[in-house]
């Protein structure tokens, strides 16, 4: 489940973290996250998450999706280091080169942008401020998936076509 999320959703580890089980509603595959500045937004599900987490959430009990079972712990959830020993771990099961959380995330938005999601909706599904980092952040990926658009519908296709 932390792949599946952080993949895709392109959700901080923090925002992992702390996704409360309230705040999944798989009727409508989304989740409310508490973002970054305590900015709240909605990420959406893919069928296949949102089947990962029916399966995983049923046996859970508490407020987190990921909840701390020590009696000490001084929240309900776990913290990022956790989630990064996790994926440490399953990287090495897979024998795979060693993946951060934050690598994921750029994944997820390299991934959308190259494929042609509008700049504007993957800021708002990362939970950046403003566009602008956005775009300085992926700049690559904005500059090729332009360099396509224009390859795909430039005036000049249709005048040389027609002759």
């Amino acid at each position: 489940m932390i792949l599946s999320l952080l993949i895709d959703c392109g959700i901080r580890v923090t925002e992992l973290a702390s996704i409360k089980i309230k705040n999944i509603d798989l009727d409508n595959a989304r989740i409310l996250i508490n973002g970054k500045g305590g900015k709240d937004r909605s990420v959406y599900l893919s069928e296949s998450t949102v089947n990962g987490l029916h399966n995983y959430t049923s046996g859970i009990k508490g407020d987190y999706l990921y909840p701390v079972t020590r009696d000490d712990a001084q929240v309900g959830h776990h913290n990022r280091r956790y989630f990064e020993e996790r994926l440490s771990g399953i990287c090495k099961k897979a024998r795979v080169e060693h993946i951060t959380p934050h690598q994921l995330r750029h994944y997820f938005a390299t991934y959308t942008l190259s494929n042609g999601a509008d700049v504007k909706a993957v800021s708002k599904m990362l939970g950046h401020a403003d566009v602008g980092i956005t775009l300085k952040i992926y700049h690559h990926v904005h500059t090729k998936a332009i360099r396509q658009m224009h390859r795909e519908f430039s005036p000049m296709l249709n005048i040389l076509s027609t002759k």
